[in-house]
């Protein structure tokens, strides 16, 4: 597993990378359904922590370098 975020990158996907490095690195915390998943609740039925929400990993403008981004947003 600690292997992948180097692959990531050798395959030129710094941004999975670095997503993939904050997930490592974090506590222990998924969501036990889809649901969970949007509403942000984690497997023990509360709100996900602070230090597992990145709101400022990806740029608006980096977003919208792909098309079809471009297009819906547009």
């Amino acid at each position: 597993m600690q292997d992948i975020p180097g692959a990531m990158e050798r395959i030129e996907w710094p941004m999975s990378a670095k997503v993939m490095r904050k997930w490592l690195a974090g506590d222990l915390n998924y969501a036990n359904t889809d649901k969970g998943a949007i509403r942000g609740i984690n497997q023990d039925c509360k709100p996900f922590p602070s230090s597992m929400v990145d709101t400022t990993m990806f740029k608006l403008a980096w977003i919208l370098k792909y098309p079809r981004a471009k297009e819906k947003f547009d």
